[in-house]
């Protein structure tokens, strides 16, 4: 069971009812509750067949011990699951001078000189700040991120591009960029999603031995096999031309991996730059992750008019808003969970549960309106649905950028309502209205 502690700025509200074109189709039995048209995160995601078998035959091909290589796996998940950024300039000039300011205020004058101060604020820095260093990732680290990675990458993509396939029917992504592409989870959760449309894929992986293994997997495990793709490519830098768009630009943990501030802004305005459409940013659900995460949103969202006049972004998902998040004050991430297969160590119901935090942004002009999707900013739920007797408690994230927690009953706010919230997992919108009536 996954719990969540309670956001200092979460309101408590009582006041909410089911959308009337929604109560409507309910009533009528368009659909049922547990299928009303907020219900976008999925519960578990298999590992795809083609992916689990494609590794099996590289895996015997190469001769990969099996018990070693699963040992140096579960090294590297617990490594990249405990990743941070790099610390930046400025950030070290700010912790330095808190130091200084501390140790002044410990030690009486006179105590030690200025080179013996400095030497022990240099040390104390040292000891409190992440040694970032970047990863190099060979054939048989390659192999690791297949067994560590694989199962959970997948799961968190295909639940990420299975909303924009629910809310957007009428969309159909031809081309996709994949920044960072490692062993191209992407491709496979892109080809599960829209396999009847799409026609190219386009990695960039610095590691020419992580796209020689993408490229195997893509031809199952044979190099004599086509590709199930004929538009795949490869490169191991960002092209320097924006000449050529793609309909879904994508970078799925790798803005953890660059190696400074500066970077990343300078890289997501080249990724912004190359998107006919969608910007899918995707990190670990832990703090780190989403920060960077909030950093990108944040950066896009002021930069895209600047990058160009004529188109703005907005945020597709998870946000209901363009504001500040508000758990940036809070030191609880906003992140995502969902099950899938563990390829690695054993659990007791046969899954794994991975976080994540992301970010969706579209690119619209200022009276754009795309594909038949509505404006309306649907009420996201943030934390696990707490399910009681005859009471559901739903905390959520408002278009008002405001955390709400709402307690739904059928006595107070009808059947429509409480089957539908009772229906509704984390990560799931809510298609209700929120009165700002405070308990």
């Amino acid at each position: 069971m996954i719990v969540r502690r309670l956001s200092t700025q979460l309101v408590r509200v009582r006041g909410v009812r089911v959308l009337e074109d929604v109560d409507r189709e309910l009533k009528e039995k368009i659909y049922k509750p547990k299928k009303h048209p907020g219900r976008t995160s999925s519960d578990f995601v298999p590992l795809a067949d083609g992916l689990a078998s494609a590794s099996r035959v590289i895996f015997d091909a190469r001769g990969v011990d099996g018990v070693a290589a699963r040992k140096d796996a579960v090294h590297l998940c617990r490594y990249l699951a405990g990743r941070m950024a790099p610390a930046d300039d400025e950030h070290l000039r700010r912790k330095a001078v808190e130091l200084e300011r501390q140790l002044s205020a410990a030690q009486k004058s006179g105590d030690c000189d200025e080179k013996q101060k400095k030497q022990m604020i240099l040390k104390k820095l040292r000891s409190r700040t992440y040694h970032w260093e970047p990863i190099e990732y060979d054939a048989y680290r390659g192999m690791l991120y297949v067994l560590a990675r694989a199962a959970p990458d997948f799961a968190v993509l295909t639940n990420i591009f299975t909303e924009v396939k629910r809310r957007l029917p009428a969309f159909a992504p031809k081309a996709i960029m994949d920044f960072g592409s490692g062993i191209g989870t992407v491709l496979w959760s892109a080809r599960g999603v829209w396999e009847s449309d799409l026609r190219e894929y386009f990695a960039v992986d610095t590691s020419a031995d992580m796209n020689d293994l993408a490229r195997l997997l893509a031809r199952n495990g044979r190099e004599e096999n086509a590709p199930f793709l004929p538009g795949i490519f490869f490169r191991q830098f960002l092209p320097a031309t924006h000449t050529l768009r793609y309909d879904v630009v994508v970078s799925a943990f790798s803005l953890m991996e660059l190696p400074n501030q500066a970077n990343r802004l300078l890289t997501l305005d080249n990724l912004w730059k190359k998107t006919d459409r969608f910007l899918v940013l995707v990190e670990n659900g832990t703090n780190a992750g989403y920060r960077l995460i909030m950093e990108a949103r944040t950066h896009l969202l002021r930069k895209a008019p600047v990058l160009d006049p004529q188109q703005t972004a907005i945020v597709f998902s998870p946000c209901p808003h363009e504001a500040t998040c508000p758990r940036l004050r809070d030191k609880t991430p906003c992140n995502f969970a969902v099950g899938y297969t563990p390829t690695l160590e054993p659990t007791s119901n046969g899954r794994g549960i991975v976080k994540f935090s992301y970010v969706v942004l579209e690119k619209r002009t200022a009276s754009d309106k795309k594909d038949g999707e509505d404006d309306r900013r649907w009420p996201r739920i943030v934390s696990p649905v707490l399910n009681r007797p005859r009471h559901v408690v739903c905390r959520t994230c408002d278009s008002d950028g405001r955390l709400k927690e709402v307690v739904v009953t059928a006595a107070k706010h009808g059947k429509e309502c409480y089957k539908c919230a009772r229906a509704s997992r984390w990560g799931d919108r809510l298609p209700v209205a929120i009165d700002d009536v405070h308990v």
